[in-house]
């Protein structure tokens, strides 16, 4: 969606008309298959890439991408991958300590909870998003994406559509599809995208992501609240 989106709009870039491409690949969620599949996407040139979603995986993908100058969009929530000094790798999620500090905020203030338990279920993983129903950017997406995909949009929909338009952005103000030249612009950039607005810190992480509180009901989850 977002690809189309931008080719529809004719944009120039360095004095040329430019053409968004998908180049998609599967990483299994093995962090091995995913150092193969970024070296094939730096083999065949690609100027950015969002994605993985599996910490496990980005974290070794990011250096691959980073070596190789290519801007990295990882939707991951693992703190340290950012933390590494990669300057072409870039956040657009809630890391695991914002998640984290969410669900303490909720729970003191919301519902007043004195004692609470964490369950360790082995896993490095943590979600986070948005209601979408809660802004007219995010009606007008879920509309667009149930009419084109026949189902309502994913959990990490919003944050690859974002991510696209969040590389074009810095390319425009760049005025260059080059990741060197894009990547500070990149840093550097305000854009109010779907989810929210994207700002990034000094380790590329989001200045204010944004995290929905999600309740079960009838084994269901429901959202509650977005901080």
């Amino acid at each position: 969606m977002a690809i189309d989106q931008l080719n529809g709009q004719g944009l120039v870039i360095g004095g040329s008309k430019v053409k968004f491409e998908l180049l998609s690949e599967d990483d299994a969620a093995d962090p091995k298959i995913g150092v193969q599949v970024a070296q094939k996407l730096v083999d065949a040139g690609v100027k950015a890439v969002i994605g993985p979603y599996n910490s496990g995986v980005a974290m070794p993908a990011s250096r691959v991408y980073n070596d190789a100058q290519i801007v990295l969009v990882v939707i991951a929530s693992n703190p340290k991958i950012t933390t590494q000094g990669y300057p072409y790798v870039f956040r657009v999620t809630p890391t695991d300590n914002a998640l984290g500090g969410t669900m303490g905020t909720y729970a003191a203030k919301e519902i007043a909870l004195k004692r609470v338990a964490v369950v360790d279920d082995r896993s490095a993983y943590g979600v986070g998003g948005i209601i979408l129903d809660q802004n007219p950017r995010g009606k007008d997406f879920s509309a667009r994406y149930e009419k084109r995909f026949n189902l309502k949009p994913l959990m990490y929909s919003i944050s690859f559509y974002d991510g696209v338009m969040v590389v074009a952005e810095a390319m425009k103000k760049a005025n260059s599809v080059d990741p060197k030249k894009f990547a500070p612009a990149m840093a550097a950039v305000n854009y109010k995208g779907i989810a929210g607005t994207y700002e990034f810190d000094s380790n590329r992480d989001l200045k204010n992501s944004p995290v929905t509180v999600y309740d079960f009901k009838s084994g269901n989850p429901v959202p509650v609240k977005t901080y």
